[in-house]
């Protein structure tokens, strides 16, 4: 994956309260072009979705044992 950068500002909000900030990789392999987020052509392989809902129903189950 390259390095890029997102428009929130985690600095702010994890000063606020504790989190973390992750991302979930889901590119379609094989697309030649990915395009951002907010694009009307924005596509997602959804087969990632079961990896995202297992993280955090890990850092949930993390949090809510501290």
């Amino acid at each position: 994956m390259q390095p890029g950068t997102v428009s929130d500002d985690m600095s702010l909000f994890l000063s606020a309260m504790p989190g973390s900030y992750f991302s979930l990789g889901a590119e379609i392999e094989g697309k030649p072009e990915a395009h951002a987020h907010h694009s009307p052509t924005f596509d997602i392989d959804e087969a990632a979705f079961p990896i995202g809902v297992n993280l955090f129903m890990a850092a949930a189950f993390d949090f809510l044992k501290a």
